[in-house]
């Protein structure tokens, strides 16, 4: 059994709330005997605090005082949930049940806001900003209208926040910040204002709620008002943000003939004689909420719904690692900069029906507030920058590419969702490491159904990517973050292929960068890296894996367990070669199948899993032997293990499927 506890400290009522075992008469729940305890995930609103404990004993630990453990060699008989409040030393439940005394441990801090003042009346934007403090020490603060969701701020103490008033209706509003710290404390202020905005000029002005309007964007309207095909804006950058809302929908033409998914570097390019070139970048210029995001979509339309083609300026493919003689040039920064704005929605809606290539960054979310984004049906491809190997530090006198398919600067709730990602210039979703993002900002991240990849062989590195290895050159990875805390999560990735030519696959901790990802759960998913399937720095809790496969016959899988608090879950795995390192693993583990070189941890079966065609010639191996292998297993204790993901092909036929 698994119990969700909210852990939260305030400034103004300071309460912790505890799980509290009671070994008397059974009352709602009931375990047998010599059952294990249930498993305690305790979690903040915002999962900044997220854990998930074995509790041994009501008692704070030495290393960490604010962790609660209980003894799990008595048998469980009933459970309660009770608040410790300040001053406190003990909890009595209903009469008869028995007591349980705790130490309690007193936090101190404090958030104020200091503008706007409480009762005062603004317009426009306007700067939000306060002070924080903590005897932690405060990793991050957050700041909401009302009942919206929090977007996080800039800096700490002081902090600040820009905040579009236009966004909300005119009147009395509450503006709250919160405080966390890096024990998962919450302290809150708040102060009331009355917002003031002139209505003219917008469709409709200061609405938080869906207004319904639609936009067009078109290379073949006259660039007029943008309320019909005939009047559209005619280009990404002549797109007017001011007179967009919550929950209006801005389309985009495709022209009349869709561009063949999972781009493969053959001629005419994309933009050329299919779909829509569009050759300026998307520099988002307005917000939606999380119940009324402003979406940006492929037209489904007739004669519209080809593919939208945002062309960065580069036509000519991105350079193998040292490779000389290469003259084409870098033009525009980004495909797409979302900058601080959130509850947005990028919709291709089918398959690749936005491509993003040719520029230095395909998309850019850079502020910490750029969260509750959703990107879906896009392939990002060939975004990188051009760099000489000396600037790098590599040996060489060639070029190299560098830069991400996707740089994410730390706004949580972000989902990638049926997208091809792939041949970028080094990561293809990356936070670019020197982001310096708080703990915890890229919480709730998914990816589902989606294709992170590299097609381009490197000539001179066969079976590596056009980035080439790790040991020569700077390497492409699939997701890599190297910011961030050490305490982040959760984490979703499901029905996804990894690779080929990928050196690393999920790459959730950097050790340099000091992050760490709990609570991450990967299911259904098919890895075909060349170093490391998933990996993980540093020690990590709450890991899920179910039906996966991990073909890495030259590679390896390392999950180290923080000490005494795993509690990873590995069931229906398969597991083809390569190293397994998972330090201090303890949890639950069931129907997994390992063949050759190490085990994977707890109960594993060793047998050749039988998959239908291998990879020929020797790993590692080639995007074409990818291509032609077929990973279904067929050994007779495998019917329920690995991905059902077989092939390159299935995440295609996958992707389609999600299509309206």
């Amino acid at each position: 059994m698994l119990v969700d506890v909210d852990v939260q400290c305030h400034f103004s009522a300071l309460i912790e709330i505890l799980v509290l075992y009671i070994y008397s008469t059974p009352v709602g729940v009931t375990w047998p005997a010599q059952a294990k305890p249930p498993k305690i995930r305790m979690r903040s609103p915002h999962s900044i605090a997220s854990s998930r404990k074995w509790l041994k004993s009501c008692r704070p630990s030495a290393d960490k005082p604010r962790e609660w453990v209980w003894a799990k060699e008595k048998p469980v008989k009933r459970i309660a949930i009770a608040a410790l409040v300040l001053g406190l030393t003990s909890i009595t439940t209903a009469p008869g049940t028995g007591t349980k005394s705790c130490k309690h441990e007193i936090c101190s801090g404090s958030v104020i806001v200091i503008t706007p003042a409480s009762g005062s009346t603004v317009s426009g934007t306007i700067t939000v900003a306060g002070k924080a403090n903590d005897s932690y020490g405060i990793v991050i603060v957050e700041v909401k209208v009302d009942t919206s969701a929090y977007q996080v701020a800039s800096g700490t103490s002081p902090w600040t926040f820009s905040l579009d008033t236009m966004q909300y209706a005119n009147g009395s509003h509450t503006i709250t910040a919160q405080a966390i710290d890096k024990a998962g404390n919450l302290r809150t202020a708040s102060v009331a204002v009355s917002f003031s905005n002139s209505t003219s000029g917008s469709s409709n002005p200061g609405s938080t709620t869906s207004s319904g309007t639609t936009w067009y964007v078109s290379r073949n309207g006259n660039n007029a008002d943008g309320l019909s095909w005939a009047t559209a804006w005619n280009e990404l950058a002549n797109i007017n943000w001011s007179v967009i809302r919550p929950g209006d929908t801005v389309l985009i033409d495709g022209g009349s003939t869709p561009c063949a998914p999972a781009y493969e570097f053959t001629t005419p390019r994309p933009g050329v004689s299919c779909g829509m070139e569009y050759d300026t970048t998307m520099t988002v210029g307005a917000s939606g909420t999380p119940s009324a995001p402003i979406n940006i979509q492929l037209s489904t339309a007739s004669g519209h719904n080809g593919t939208a083609v945002f062309f960065g300026g580069r036509a000519t493919p991105l350079p193998y690692c040292d490779q000389a003689n290469y003259t084409a040039k870098q033009v525009r920064t980004y495909g797409i900069n979302v900058g601080s704005n959130h509850g947005l929605v990028f919709d291709g809606s089918h398959i690749s029906g936005i491509m993003i290539y040719g520029a230095m960054i395909g998309i850019e979310a850079p502020g910490t507030s750029a969260g509750d984004l959703t990107f879906e049906h896009m392939e990002i491809f060939d975004n990188g920058s051009i760099n000489t190997m000396s600037s790098e530090g590599l040996s060489g006198t060639g070029v190299v590419a560098d830069n991400q398919g996707v740089s994410l600067g730390g706004g949580p709730y972000d989902s990638f969702i049926g997208d091809l990602i792939h041949d970028n210039g080094v990561d293809q979703i990356s936070d670019n490491n020197e982001t310096n993002r708080p703990n915890g900002s890229l919480n709730g991240l998914v990816l589902n159904t989606d294709w992170i990849y590299d097609y381009r062989d490197n000539p001179a590195y066969p079976g590596n990517g056009m980035a080439g290895p790790e040991a020569s050159c700077l390497h492409s990875d699939g997701l890599q973050l190297g910011s961030g805390g050490a305490d982040e999560g959760p984490m979703t990735v499901e029905n996804t292929i990894f690779g080929p030519l990928l050196n690393q696959g999920l790459y959730p901790d950097d050790s340099d960068y000091n992050s760490a990802f709990n609570d991450v759960s990967v299911t259904n998913s098919l890895f075909l890296v060349i170093s490391h399937n998933i990996i993980n720095d540093d020690p990590v809790y709450g890991w899920y894996l179910d039906r996966d496969t991990l073909f890495a016959p030259q590679g390896g899988f390392e999950i180290p367990c923080t000490p005494t608090s795993c509690d990873d879950t590995m069931t229906n795995v398969i597991k083809y070669g390569g190293y397994v390192y998972t330090p201090n693993w303890a949890g639950t583990a069931s129907g997994n199948v390992s063949y050759l070189n190490d085990q994977l941890p707890g109960t594993s079966t060793s047998v050749d899993p039988g998959f239908t065609t291998l990879p020929s010639g020797t790993a590692p191996y080639t995007y074409a032997e990818y291509a032609a292998a077929n990973f279904t297993p067929t050994c007779s204790i495998c019917s329920n293990a690995g991905s059902s993901l077989h092939t390159l092909n299935d995440i295609l036929t996958r992707i389609e499927a999600l299509s309206p």
